[in-house]
């Protein structure tokens, strides 16, 4: 989905014309006023986005450039809602799921909590910190042992915690792998994906 608006947000700057900036002919407020609609849809959703759009349209003297940004935006909040939707579709309590484990695997399920490093590997992960990292997500009284590949993925996340104290809560995207499945009691899943939490 970060693909897709970065993607999105190229096209959108191709259609700031020339009187869109000031008179030192640094960027025009139109541009901040789009970046900054850009980074809440990235980090917070769409909240925000309605204030920014009008703020981009008060600038914009050219109609026609202001309704194709609207449109793009306009659908950009539409695949975000729909993402949104399909997460809270899969949303699943950690209780829920520590309680049932054998009735999530190899389903996609989201999960919200608190996400911390660990170093807990174990069962299906035992010989996995080679190409793994380890965590943890808690919710309440129940948490699981999730891992993560050891790639701009996993070290995006491990950078995050290890510059934040304690965890950082958030909605987390995770599947019970079959083929690491060992009936113990606890959670052991692979992390797919985290983000803002899912309400």
């Amino acid at each position: 989905m970060k693909f897709i608006f970065f993607v999105i947000a190229l096209f959108l700057f191709a259609f700031i014309p020339a009187s869109a900036q000031d008179k030192d002919g640094d960027i025009g407020k139109a541009k901040k006023h789009l970046v900054n609609l850009l980074d809440h849809l990235l980090e917070k959703g769409d909240s925000d986005a309605e204030k920014y759009l009008n703020a981009i349209r008060s600038d914009f003297p050219d109609d026609f450039a202001f309704r194709g940004i609207a449109r793009k935006v306009a659908e950009m909040k539409e695949k975000a809602r729909a993402a949104e939707d399909k997460k809270r579709k899969n949303l699943v309590s950690l209780r829920e799921l520590t309680t049932d484990i054998p009735s999530y695997i190899e389903k996609e399920i989201t999960v919200n909590g608190a996400v911390s490093l660990s170093t807990y590997y174990n069962y299906g992960y035992g010989e996995a910190e080679v190409t793994h990292y380890a965590f943890r997500i808690r919710e309440g009284r129940s948490d699981i042992n999730v891992y993560a590949t050891k790639d701009e993925f996993g070290q995006g996340l491990r950078k995050q915690l290890l510059k934040a104290e304690g965890g950082l809560r958030g909605s987390f995207k995770i599947v019970i792998l079959r083929r690491r499945y060992e009936a113990s009691g606890d959670v052991f899943a692979e992390l797919l994906g985290y983000g803002p939490e899912v309400k």
